[in-house]
């Protein structure tokens, strides 16, 4: 796929080769790989340690030879980022590496395991969140197969050579390395708010979403002559987002009648964003971005017919990339957040 071999350790591990350990590790743990030996800037020899046999016993999902292969590739992936920068954002590492799984197995689908925890199911936590309990950065491989089945594979490579600490690379944190090879394909911004929007449609974000459950929202009405507003009101962390549904109810038959729907939201600086989507009765879709001036206020017309449209979907998004780096955390640069629990509403 064009990455990187992993860094090598001169005759550590009985030989040049790249050192894999086989041991009873349980069913907790399928396997790891940890740094070794720091190379030039930022990159580092590694190993890896998988389990010795996968005994059903200990791991009811799956066959052995389907978690063996999952695993691997998961934690392979991991001695490939050390010849970039074994200490990149958290977040980045194990997502893309739970993607590669994907590209590894495709039929195995061990990674959906995760999917509870990412950003279709979980749109309100942040997307470079990462937890020890939750496990949020192995749920939101979803955000490169989103990207990746729009760009192609490489789009991840790009992005780690971008965040890569060598002379030749970006030298990057995640997010803006993610930013420079978005630059010319949307922007960021534009390309997360059209991942935040279509993913209470799975089947049209993702190459296997038909087969994933559909996300809740985080509100809902029908609409109708007699009751014909609805305000929702919500704060939301940066890189997140909460989507609201509007239905055509009754007496609204006719072209004339239309939704218009009113956003307000946090200043321009913080990037937000509103999707709205038309979800139309003969299964199609059109997908319509929200101008926003910069208050972030703006509104949109759009077709309410119940004879046509099934649902009006509208999806608030904090876009926001900025912060406070080097503070520690576990998100993104290790930074805080500046625009975290903004304003935004929808009537």
């Amino acid at each position: 796929m064009g990455y990187r071999a992993p860094v090598r350790d001169g005759s550590k591990g009985g030989s040049p080769l790249f050192d894999v350990y086989l041991k009873d590790l349980g069913g907790d743990l399928y396997g790891f790989c940890a740094g070794e030996d720091k190379a030039k800037k930022r990159t580092a020899s590694g190993y890896c340690v998988l389990d010795n046999d996968f005994a059903a016993a200990q791991f009811p999902n799956g066959t052995p030879l389907d978690n063996l292969v999952v695993t691997a590739g998961h934690e392979f992936f991991h001695a490939v980022q050390y010849a970039y920068d074994y200490a990149e954002d958290p977040w980045m590492m194990e997502s893309t590496a739970t993607w590669m799984e994907e590209r590894i197995a495709t039929a195995v689908n061990d990674n959906r395991q995760y999917l509870p925890v990412s950003q279709i199911y979980a749109p309100n936590i942040p997307l470079d969140a990462f937890s020890r309990t939750n496990g949020f950065q192995y749920g939101n491989w979803v955000f490169w197969e989103y990207l990746t089945a729009r760009y192609g594979n490489g789009l991840v490579l790009k992005t780690w050579k971008q965040a890569g600490s060598l002379k030749k690379d970006g030298g990057k944190n995640s997010l803006p390395a993610l930013q420079k090879v978005l630059k010319r394909k949307g922007g960021f911004t534009k390309n997360y708010a059209q991942f935040a929007a279509g993913n209470l449609t799975p089947a049209v974000n993702f190459p296997e979403g038909a087969e994933y459950p559909g996300p809740k929202v985080r509100g809902a009405k029908l609409l109708s002559k007699r009751k014909r507003a609805k305000r929702y009101g919500t704060r939301i962390n940066h890189l997140a987002s909460a989507s609201y549904v509007y239905g055509p109810g009754k007496g609204l038959d006719g072209k004339k009648w239309k939704l218009r729907l009113k956003v307000s939201g946090p200043a321009k600086r913080t990037s937000p964003s509103a999707v709205v989507v038309v979800h139309k009765l003969d299964g199609t879709r059109k997908v319509k971005t929200v101008k926003l001036n910069r208050g972030g206020n703006g509104s949109i017309k759009v077709p309410f017919d119940n004879r046509k449209v099934g649902a009006v979907s509208v999806t608030l998004v904090n876009g926001s990339t900025r912060y406070q780096c080097g503070r520690k955390t576990l998100l993104a640069c290790a930074g805080k957040p500046l625009d975290d629990r903004m304003k935004f509403a929808v009537k």
